[in-house]
Formats: structure tokens, C-alpha cells, sequence
């Protein structure tokens, strides 16, 4: 009997170890003086701790990008220059594989989480 890929591919993403309710960080980071942020992926979300706080979700996790391109779903740093550091997430591979394109989360200081900026995606940061 053959088994349909279909089936074979859900199968894999539902067995993955970033699905299951094991919360290890992905990244760490100092956002800005005395702000600490832990990234972590579970239950299909993008998730992130700010000083130890309460987990708070910032964009699902795109299955197919997170397959195969772990190491680079997410990457952090000042892409604004005004000193806090952004949290960008891998939103698309452009020019054949080879341009990654991510969406940027700025650090909202009242609400304590990330959120997405207005500005389009942004390639090869």
C-alpha cells in the first residue's frame, strides 16, 4: 500500500520538534538597556519573553519556511538605527532561493511585546 505525500508531509510538520509544548529559547537578545527578550517557537507561533515575563505571540510560524530554513526564520538586531534592537522573521525567499526577505517587529515599550512595523518586507538583512 503507498501512502500518499500528502499524508507523509503532515505527518512530518505534526512530529517536528518545534511543534511540540517544549519551550526552548531560539534566540536571545538585549533589546534595548535593561530589556531581555527570549524568542521561542511553539504551538506553531513565534513567541516571546521580555524580561522573563509571560510568553507573548508575535506571527505564526510559516511551516514550509521554518522547515528549511531554521537557522535563519529569525534574526534580530538594530535595523533602524535608533538603538533597540527589531526582531525580523523570514517571510519569503525571493530571486530563485537566494534573496531571504523577513517582516520587522519594532519593540513597543508600553504594551511590552513586539509588533509589526508598517513597512513592507525587507530582503537580505
Amino acid at each position: 500500500m503507498k501512502i500518499p505525500t500528502s499524508i507523509i508531509i503532515l505527518v512530518s510538520f505534526l512530529l517536528n520538534p518545534a511543534w511540540s509544548a517544549e519551550r526552548r529559547p531560539i534566540a536571545q537578545f538585549q533589546v534595548a538597556p535593561l530589556i531581555q527578550a527570549k524568542v521561542i517557537v511553539a504551538d506553531r507561533m513565534v513567541l516571546v519573553s521580555i524580561n522573563n515575563q509571560a510568553l507573548k505571540p508575535v506571527a505564526p510560524v510559516n511551516p514550509f519556511l521554518w522547515q528549511e530554513y531554521q537557522g535563519g526564520y529569525i534574526k534580530y538586531g538594530d535595523f533602524d538605527k535608533d538603538k533597540v534592537r527589531e526582531l525580523a522573521l523570514l517571510t519569503s525567499i525571493s530571486y530563485g532561493g537566494i534573496n531571504p526577505c523577513y517582516y520587522i517587529y519594532h519593540y513597543n515599550k508600553q504594551q511590552q511585546r513586539f509588533l509589526r512595523s508598517g513597512e513592507p518586507m525587507r530582503c537580505n538583512l
